[in-house]
């Protein structure tokens, strides 16, 4: 299958402004390890900064673990409702900037509006899949103060491995607005590495397993924050509930829940 370039998807920096709730409710989060493991990778850097770029911050999933790893980061994100929802959770409103271990800029990967070498660490939380890579390469190169690391991350569903993967992944693919298009999985580790290994050493990779337990209101509302799936209130929404439905009373555990498995994957590089 051919995929189209992150840049020509339509509507890429708005598919979410009426998924925010969902969003902030019910995607997974990351092992702490994995921002302490960053952290000793920028350290490891001459002169290095603790300060990050986290690029398509989204409703700051990924920002809350750099603060708490002890990063200063500028949360950039170019859907306003998004930004609403970072600053809401950390008691901000938007127009106003939170204190200064965090700014919050309307910004995207291509055009961040942040000062050129000012951070030691550019991340992509579950985003680069959306980004225009050329553009976006000489952004980060603008941006990060050398040496430094530029890291990818994605909570890499599985898919296979039980009944429940197997159906819901089925039920995605025959549900989906347009889910061949926007999945992530596309971008394949040699077009990673190829963006970047280009700014310097070769490109790394590390994994760390997790999983989220889900009742029936959190699965509803996991696929519900897929900006890929019928939303709420959408047409087809209620088809797709259905059947979710079905595939939930038969995969169910006695407790009443079904456990989504992911794949933390983390693809690093330092450029000098």
């Amino acid at each position: 299958m051919k995929s189209q370039t992150p840049g020509q998807i339509e509507n890429a920096k708005d598919r979410f402004s009426s998924r925010v709730t969902d969003y902030v409710r019910y995607r997974p989060r990351y092992a702490t390890e994995i921002f302490q493991w960053l952290r000793e990778e920028v350290e490891a850097c001459e002169g290095a900064t603790l300060r990050a770029a986290d690029i398509g911050a989204g409703t700051g999933i990924s920002t809350e673990h750099l603060l708490q790893a002890g990063f200063a980061v500028d949360a950039v994100e170019p859907n306003t409702e998004m930004r609403e929802a970072l600053l809401a959770q950390h008691g901000w409103r938007q127009g106003t900037q939170p204190a200064a271990e965090l700014r919050v800029v309307n910004g995207s990967a291509e055009a961040t509006g942040l000062a050129a070498a000012s951070v030691g660490l550019i991340l992509a939380a579950q985003a680069f899949h959306w980004f225009e890579p050329k553009a976006t390469r000489l952004e980060f190169q603008r941006l990060l103060r050398r040496p430094g690391i530029v890291a990818m991350l994605w909570n890499d569903r599985r898919t296979t491995g039980t009944e429940f993967l197997e159906r819901y992944e089925d039920l995605l693919v025959r549900r989906g607005l347009d889910y061949a298009q926007v999945n992530h999985k596309q971008w394949d580790e040699s077009r990673l590495s190829k963006f970047l290994s280009e700014g310097g050493s070769p490109m790394r990779t590390r994994s760390w397993e997790s999983h989220q337990d889900l009742d029936w209101e959190s699965l509803v509302g996991r696929v519900a924050s897929s900006s890929y799936m019928p939303g709420r209130g959408d047409a087809g929404f209620a088809r797709m509930q259905d059947e979710l439905e079905e595939i939930f009373r038969a995969c169910a555990s006695s407790e009443g829940r079904v456990r989504m498995s992911y794949d933390t994957r983390v693809f690093l590089a330092r450029w000098a």
